[in-house]
């Protein structure tokens, strides 16, 4: 899921029950009303506040690749995979964040 907002936001945050984890933020400037401003954008996991170390994984890997996506990027090889191991490796290091902070 996406998510933007005109500040920078925290990597984890928890709300009642959820845990949000937002990566791969990206600033832009944005035209309002005739003044620029500076929007962030991210890539957000929504995650239960109990989930083991594995499901926070699987949940930031679906908040990017679709089931079906991921098993094309595996089985395609090459370059598609390299980027997804990459992507995998911060998923791991995000979910390791979270545990490490709390």
């Amino acid at each position: 899921m996406k998510t933007y907002s005109d500040r920078k936001l925290d990597t984890y945050l928890l709300l009642g029950d959820k845990l949000r984890i937002r990566f791969n933020e990206v600033s832009s400037t944005k035209d309002d009303m005739g003044e620029q401003r500076e929007v962030y954008g991210y890539d957000e996991a929504v995650c239960h506040k109990d989930d083991t170390r594995d499901m926070i994984i699987e949940k930031i890997i679906g908040a990017v690749y679709s089931t079906g996506a991921e098993f094309a990027c595996i089985n395609n090889g090459g370059e598609e995979y390299e980027e997804y191991q990459s992507f995998r490796q911060l998923a791991k290091s995000l979910a390791d964040g979270w545990f490490e902070q709390s």
